[in-house]
C-alpha cells in the first residue's frame, strides 16, 4: 500500500504538484467505476476500485457483500439472533451491507472517499460513467469540505450516442398493413440506406472521434469540441445539391474529402453521389431528429466534462481481470473476493513476479514451465 502511494506522490511532484502546505493532503485526478459478480440487479457482491489516472495504479480499492451464508442459514431455520452469537459471529461474517446491489457502487465510492484523507490523498476530481447516484452519494458525502468535480468517460458518453439512436429508431414508427391485412408497426429508419445498426456503429466512433481530435490542443474550447462532433453528422448527411461541410477541417490532410477538394484544386473532387453518406438518404424530417439527439450530448456541461478525453479503459481492464480469478458462474463469499481483489492489486501495480506470493514469503522460487511464455521445443 504505502509503496504505490509513494509512486503517487513521487509522480505529482514530478510534475511540480505538492500536497496542500497547511493540511499536508495531496489532491489527485482518479477514475472510479463499480463491477457486479453476477449480471443484473441481483449480485451479492461489488467492488469498486479507484484508480490514478497518469500512473494507472490502484489507489485504493473496497468489496461489498449484502449476503452471508451462515446468517442465510441461520435465517432459514428461524433461529433467534442471541446476542452472544452475534458478537462470535461478526468478525467472520461475509455481510458488510444491507442495501440493494444497485446501491453497492455509491456505497464502495463512499468508503473509498472517506477514507482517503488516511492515505494523505483527496480525489479531488474523478472520471466516470453516467451513474449519477455515484457523484450524488459522494456530494453529500462532501469528504473535504470543498466540491469533488466530476469528469465523464468519453466512451460512455459515445455510447449514449448509440443507446438513444435505437431508441428513437424504435420509436419512430409507421402502422402498415401486410399481405393478409394484419396491421403492425413498422420503423420510418429501419431498412437499407436508412439508421442501421451498422450506421449508428460508425456514428458513435465519430462521435468518440470528434472528441478526442483536439485532446493534445491546448487551450482547446467546448465550441471546438462540439464543432468536431457536428461536423461527423453533417458531413454524413451531405449531398451534392446540399454539401454541409462548415465543419469539417479544412486543408489537404483533412479528413473531408470536400474539404481536401476545396484545398487542392489540381485534383478532381469525388461526388456526394459517387459514395453517398450514411445518413444522405434519410429524409430531412427524420435527419432533424437525429440531429436533436446530437445536440442534447453536445451541451456547455456535458462537454466541459469531456475537454481532457479520459477513460475508464483502466477500470474495465481490471474489473476483467478480477472475474478471471473470481469465475462469475460459481458462488464466492465476501473473504475470498477480498483477498483476490488485494492479489489483483499487487500484480497490477508490481506486476506478477514481484508480487508472487511465495517470494513474498521469502521463498527463492521459479516459475513452473508450465506458465513460461516460450516451452522448449
Amino acid at each position: 500500500m504505502q509503496a504505490r502511494i509513494k509512486g503517487v506522490f513521487q509522480h505529482y511532484e514530478n510534475c511540480a504538484i505538492f500536497p496542500d502546505p497547511t493540511t499536508g493532503l495531496l489532491g489527485i485526478i482518479v477514475s472510479y467505476d463499480g463491477t457486479w459478480m453476477t449480471r443484473g440487479h441481483y449480485s451479492h457482491i461489488g467492488v469498486g476500485f479507484v484508480v490514478e489516472v497518469d500512473t494507472g495504479f490502484i489507489v485504493d480499492k473496497e468489496v461489498i457483500s449484502n449476503f452471508c451464508q451462515v446468517c442465510s442459514n441461520r435465517d432459514k431455520k428461524k433461529l433467534p439472533i442471541i446476542p452472544e452469537w452475534k458478537k462470535k459471529h461478526e468478525p467472520f461474517c461475509n455481510k458488510n451491507f444491507t442495501g440493494i446491489s444497485a446501491s453497492m457502487e455509491a456505497e464502495a465510492a463512499c468508503c473509498l472517499w472517506g477514507r482517503s484523507t488516511l492515505r494523505r490523498l483527496r480525489y479531488t476530481t474523478f472520471v466516470g460513467d453516467g451513474d449519477s447516484n455515484t457523484y450524488l452519494a459522494i456530494q453529500q458525502l462532501n469528504p473535504y469540505d470543498v466540491p469533488v468535480q466530476k469528469e465523464e468517460c468519453i466512451n460512455h458518453v459515445s455510447k449514449r450516442l448509440g443507446t438513444r439512436l435505437r431508441k428513437l429508431k424504435k420509436e419512430m414508427t409507421i402502422t402498415v398493413t401486410t399481405k393478409t391485412g394484419k396491421e403492425m408497426k413498422k420503423s420510418v429508419l429501419g431498412g437499407a440506406s436508412q439508421l442501421t445498426d451498422n450506421v449508428i456503429n460508425k456514428l458513435t466512433r465519430y462521435f468518440r472521434k470528434g472528441i478526442r481530435r483536439n485532446k493534445d490542443k491546448p487551450n482547446t474550447s467546448t465550441h471546438e469540441i462540439r464543432k468536431n462532433v457536428l461536423a461527423s453528422y453533417f458531413h454524413a448527411s451531405s449531398t451534392d445539391d446540399r454539401p454541409m461541410h462548415k465543419h469539417c477541417p479544412p486543408g489537404v490532410n483533412s479528413w473531408c474529402f470536400y474539404k481536401r477538394g476545396e484545398s487542392d484544386k489540381t485534383k478532381l473532387c469525388r461526388r456526394h453521389s459517387d459514395k453517398p453518406g450514411y445518413l444522405s438518404k434519410i429524409p430531412y424530417e427524420h435527419r432533424q431528429a437525429i440531429l436533436k439527439v446530437y445536440m442534447d450530448l453536445t451541451t456547455e456541461e456535458l462537454l466541459k466534462r469531456c475537454m481532457k478525453s479520459r477513460t475508464q479503459n483502466s477500470n474495465e481492464s481490471i474489473h476483467s481481470k478480477l472475474w478471471m480469478k473470481v469465475a462469475k458462474h460459481k458462488f464466492a463469499g465476501l473473504r475470498r473476493v477480498n483477498f483476490v481483489s488485494q492479489v489483483l492489486v499487487m500484480e497490477h501495480n508490481f506486476g506478477y513476479e514481484a508480487s508472487y506470493f511465495s517470494s513474498l514469503l521469502g521463498f527463492n522460487t521459479t516459475l513452473s514451465k508450465s506458465v513460461n511464455l516460450e516451452s522448449p521445443k
